[in-house]
């Protein structure tokens, strides 16, 4: 079932997204282009998941999420599942996002 919330702003703009997860725990978000991105308010988003998605463990997910230019990007958690950094998928369509994260999960830790 396909999530979406759009968060009313408070005294700033908050992203407008909708949300995702697979039963292989990839959480993807999708930003709708309203309000501040994605990509700028991810800490914010990533907070507001949690809070609505009761039971919900970030750090457990693989997270991604598809910007205004309808590229898929990652988003790499700590271990207590916060925002740490974004790294490139370069990928427009969701299931080629979902076989890079799935091969990059697949791949020994360094």
């Amino acid at each position: 079932m396909l999530r979406n919330r759009r968060f009313q702003p408070r005294n700033e703009p908050r992203a407008c997204f909708t949300y995702d997860t697979t039963q292989d725990r990839i959480l993807y978000i999708t930003d709708l282009d309203a309000g501040r991105s994605v990509t700028n308010d991810i800490e914010n988003v990533l907070a507001d998941i949690a809070e609505w998605e009761e039971g919900l463990v970030l750090a457990d997910h693989q997270v991604i999420y598809r910007d205004t230019d309808g590229v898929w990007t990652g988003v790499e958690l700590t271990a207590e599942g916060r925002f740490s950094r974004f790294y490139a998928l370069n990928v427009p369509t969701l299931n080629a996002a979902f076989a890079k994260v799935r091969s990059r999960a697949a791949e020994p830790a360094q």
